[in-house]
């Protein structure tokens, strides 16, 4: 599992949840929602999240920029580099999910996630 995800379990006091995305052959992702509270009962129900992996980290003022809010939904929907998401409540979870899995099947690597992999692949991680 990855410790970001723990940390934000622990900075948002537990309350949240974790969306896990997997992406399958080009095909649309499919979407899997934890509760903080499930994440901590079962730590394995996230193993298969690469510890290296960022989180994406979405918070409750989204709601008020539709900007950022259609952006966010983009990125969960389509970047492929976006595997885990932690959303502030349980219910911002399920609405970007709800959705994300309205969006076309438009996959794409966003700017900042190759700009990442690039760092990574130059510290040889």
């Amino acid at each position: 599992m990855s410790a970001a995800v723990l940390d934000l379990i622990d900075i948002y006091d537990g309350e949240g949840a974790v969306i896990l995305i997997q992406r399958h052959n080009g095909g649309k992702p499919a979407f899997d929602v934890k509760t903080s509270a499930e994440v901590l009962a079962s730590p394995g129900s996230v193993s298969g999240l690469q510890p290296s992996r960022s989180v994406l980290v979405a918070i409750n003022g989204l709601y008020n920029n539709a900007v950022m809010l259609a952006s966010m939904v983009r990125s969960i929907a389509n970047d492929i580099a976006v595997e885990c998401v932690y959303a502030e409540s349980v219910e911002l979870a399920n609405f970007l999910v709800t959705e994300a899995r309205k969006q076309g099947n438009e996959p794409y690597m966003s700017a900042e996630a190759l700009m990442m992999e690039g760092i990574s692949w130059r510290n040889g991680a």
